[in-house]
């Protein structure tokens, strides 16, 4: 339901914030 989008947005959002750290 709304929580797993919510949930599965903030990781998709973490993975990118990593991606955009390391660079």
């Amino acid at each position: 339901g709304y929580l797993q989008k919510m949930h599965l947005m903030l990781s998709v959002s973490s993975v990118i914030r990593c991606h955009v750290a390391r660079k």
